[in-house]
């Protein structure tokens, strides 16, 4: 099965966030209006993830799937019951707020602007290609794979009955 793509609603930004966090290719711009979602949805074979009722693909051209729920976590919930969320085994790391796929940098090659504490206690630097973040494992993401692990989300296979 190959990994899903999404194009999230502008209404939907913390989704995005997680599902970028899940590893997941989540394209969001907070200024794009419906239609043009989905022009990007099948120009890039993307699933467009929306709150909105009325949006719809009449060419056919991009998947639409409809969220009901408010919170986030019943969001991912009810996304992962229409298209299962878990399962991955090497998450690929994607920057949070640009998309980009994260990549791996020298210790030498860390900028000064990250503390030296940081620098001088961290072995895992990583940079996103577009935006230039610079991220590290911290407790932040101890905290976020307890929150993954809590949600419970499907791995792709399982028998839902």
């Amino acid at each position: 099965m190959d990994v899903p793509r999404f194009a999230v609603d502008r209404m939907l930004g913390r989704l995005a966030r997680w599902l970028r966090v899940l590893g997941f290719d989540a394209a969001y711009r907070n200024e794009l209006p419906g239609d043009r979602l989905l022009t990007l949805a099948a120009r890039e074979d993307r699933i467009v993830v929306t709150r909105d009722g009325r949006l719809r693909d009449p060419r056919g051209r991009a998947r639409v799937i409809r969220i009901t729920s408010a919170g986030f976590r019943d969001q991912l919930r009810e996304l992962d019951r229409v298209l299962p969320l878990g399962g991955m085994d090497a998450r690929p790391q994607r920057c949070v707020e640009c998309n980009e796929a994260v990549l791996p940098v020298a210790l030498a090659d860390v900028p000064e602007s990250v503390p030296a504490y940081v620098r001088a206690t961290q072995t895992d630097f990583r940079r996103c290609p577009r935006c230039r973040r610079i991220f590290w494992p911290a407790t932040h993401r101890t905290r976020m794979e307890s929150e993954i692990e809590a949600l419970g989300l499907t791995s792709p296979g399982t028998d839902r009955a």
